[in-house]
């Protein structure tokens, strides 16, 4: 389990937003390692999550969210095998089809 502590920044009926913590690995080096300069680089500059919720929160109320490890297995799963298997399946298509098309022969071109 991946456990996470938030703080309520805004409630909406439902819809709960949640203030994101900088992450404890940049506040030690104070903005000299690469990866903050990249974080400054890529990053979308929302630093909040919003969910759908039924409990009773109020803002400034720190919340303690879960998240199974299945779920991470199979979310990487869908983001880096698929696509590998697609690339694959389109590699394999391609080859057949360019052996139709020279006639069923290899030719190298160097």
């Amino acid at each position: 389990m991946i456990e996470k502590t938030f703080t309520v920044a805004k409630v909406d009926n439902t819809l709960v937003t949640f203030a994101l913590p900088k992450p404890q690995a940049c506040s030690g080096c104070d903005g000299k390692c690469g990866s903050l300069t990249f974080a400054k680089l890529f990053a979308n500059k929302r630093s909040e999550l919003t969910i759908v919720s039924d409990a009773a929160l109020e803002v400034g109320q720190k919340v303690d969210l879960t998240l199974d490890d299945s779920h991470v297995i199979k979310m990487s799963l869908w983001t880096y095998m698929v696509p590998l298997l697609l690339a694959l399946v389109f590699t394999i298509v391609a080859a057949l089809s360019l052996l139709l098309v020279k006639g069923g022969k290899f030719y190298l071109h160097c």
